[in-house]
């Protein structure tokens, strides 16, 4: 009787009252069922974003391997020297066994080609004359043109900030001499 009488007190019929619980049941399971959805979700999303950070984790570095492309340069190179007239091959012939690896030396000088001309050994460095801008606004730059020869020890000066073209002719004399034979050929 204490049941119905609850149900009374609501004003609820025993019949209104079991439908009522149904439905109340129901709704339980429900969001039982919808919390274990999300739970499962979350777990998957964790697992997802596990994956994602070891996907993200960089490899474990391997030792390079030797590549096998610097075998063909020799061969390469003599065969590109041989396919150019002597006359026609800039330095070519006379480089030829330093490309090769059979002279480790070289050269005694490099002539740079860039807005004007210069020859370097070293230690010295001369750059011939030249009626090109000495300064690129734009880009912040010095150019290293100037009307007057110039001439900077690689030894002692080497962002070539102090012309000794004046103090070393007989070294600017020299150095003019094997730009001049250069330019010649």
């Amino acid at each position: 009787m204490e049941k119905e009488e609850m149900v009374e007190t609501r004003g609820l019929t025993e019949e209104q009252a079991k439908a009522e619980a149904v439905e109340s049941a129901e709704t339980s399971k429900t969001q039982e069922a919808g919390k274990k959805e999300n739970k499962e979700r979350k777990e998957k999303t964790g697992k997802q974003a596990e994956k994602q950070a070891d996907a993200d984790k960089p490899e474990p570095q391997k030792k390079p391997e030797k590549s096998k492309a610097t075998r063909d340069i020799p061969p390469f190179l003599e065969s590109y020297m041989k396919a150019y007239p002597k006359e026609t091959a800039f330095h070519v012939t006379s480089d030829k066994q330093v490309f090769l690896g059979k002279d480790l030396k070289g050269r005694d000088y490099v002539v740079e080609v860039a807005g004007s001309l210069s020859v370097s050994d070293g230690e010295w460095k001369y750059i011939a004359p030249s009626n090109g801008a000495a300064y690129q606004k734009l880009t912040n730059i010095e150019l290293g043109n100037s009307k007057e020869e110039q001439l900077y020890n690689l030894k002692q000066d080497i962002g070539e900030k102090k012309n000794l073209a004046a103090e070393h002719p007989e070294i600017v004399a020299k150095m003019k001499a094997i730009l001049e034979k250069e330019k010649a050929k």
